[in-house]
């Protein structure tokens, strides 16, 4: 027979392979009794718990589950970061604009968690946005943004979260599992849109820039033949347009918006019912995916001395049938 090891555990002797000896262990100090602190690694394989597993501060129960539980890595999230502002990131160009919000640090996660934190990384150390730096160690930091004059295009606010170093992330046994996040930083921009003017007509030949209303237009308006940016409290939501009515059954309107501005739903004004519905679907997501202005390419333009770049959606004359004067909104993403 081959010799028996022994080793401690909160001052009981116990023998490898033993079950007998380790449920008088749990008679004695219960599933809640711990190894001590400076208990050996495991010197033999006990069901799933392997020769060197560390049992050093381990609940009985917590040995047990790892005997008869295969052993499990951990899946491991990287922090990120949120920017909330209080309204929409657009506005004409050449406007002022401001907006307060606020950085929202996410330590990233270890899941499960098995005896860690559960954080991928350590603490927030400081916030750099723009060219001011902030040292503090909360999770949320706010911020104000201001342009006296909006640039047509992206207008960006650079935004560094910089965070302390991780935990050594544990699988389910107690080893280690990959390496501990390393001190770093994190980083992303704020986009506010300049807005250019938009071209619309019918046909791509006839097709100009609208002239539009100087002042917003509230998305609660039912003026229906104004064009120009519209607004809700939150600021700029899209563009209203009147595109007038095709002479042949198979003219198509067009309209042109700046190619760095995505859609999220097109409404047409019903003169009926007298307000503005979602046009060829019930919802926005449907408006678009219904194919009713189709991708026409890109074209580029010079406003005030920059060249832009346009995307064209034309009327899907094929499948919709020829229309007359109609009033649209394009609402933005």
């Amino acid at each position: 027979m081959s010799e028996m090891r022994i080793y401690k555990y909160n001052g009981v002797l116990i023998g490898d392979n033993r079950v007998d000896e380790i449920v008088s262990l749990a008679n004695n100090g219960g599933l809640d009794a711990h190894f001590d602190v400076d208990a050996k690694d495991a010197e033999v394989s006990v069901g799933n718990v392997a020769i060197g597993t560390k049992l050093a501060g381990l609940s009985l129960k917590k040995i047990i589950e790892m005997m008869v539980y295969k052993e499990q890595n951990p899946v491991l999230t990287d922090p990120s970061i949120k920017i909330e502002c209080d309204k929409h990131l657009y506005a004409a160009a050449g406007t002022a604009f401001s907006t307060s919000g606020q950085v929202i640090f996410n330590r990233g996660s270890i899941s499960p968690r098995y005896e860690t934190s559960g954080y991928r990384s350590g603490e927030p150390i400081s916030y750099k946005i723009g060219e001011k730096t902030v040292e503090t160690d909360s999770h949320i930091c706010p911020f104000t943004y201001q342009s006296e004059a909006l640039q047509l295009g992206a207008n960006k606010l650079s935004i560094v979260v910089n965070y302390a170093a991780g935990e050594q992330p544990l699988t389910s046994h107690m080893n280690n599992y990959m390496s501990p996040l390393p001190a770093g930083s994190i980083s992303e921009e704020l986009v506010v849109t300049g807005i250019a003017p938009v071209f619309a007509g019918v046909n791509e030949s006839s097709v100009q820039e609208v002239v539009t209303h100087e002042e917003y237009i509230h998305e609660t308006s039912r003026e229906y033949a104004l064009q120009g940016l519209v607004a809700d409290d939150e600021g700029v939501v899209g563009y209203q347009v009147t595109l007038h009515e095709a002479q042949a059954l198979n003219d198509a309107q067009v309209f042109m918006l700046q190619s760095d501005i995505k859609l999220s739903g097109i409404q047409a004004y019903d003169r009926i019912l007298n307000q503005w519905t979602w046009f060829q679907g019930d919802n926005a997501e449907e408006t678009i995916t219904s194919n009713a202005f189709k991708d026409g390419g890109t074209e580029t333009r010079t406003i005030n001395g920059k060249e832009v770049e346009y995307k064209k959606y034309i009327y899907n004359v094929e499948d919709f049938g020829a229309r007359g004067e109609d009033y649209f909104r394009f609402l933005f993403k």
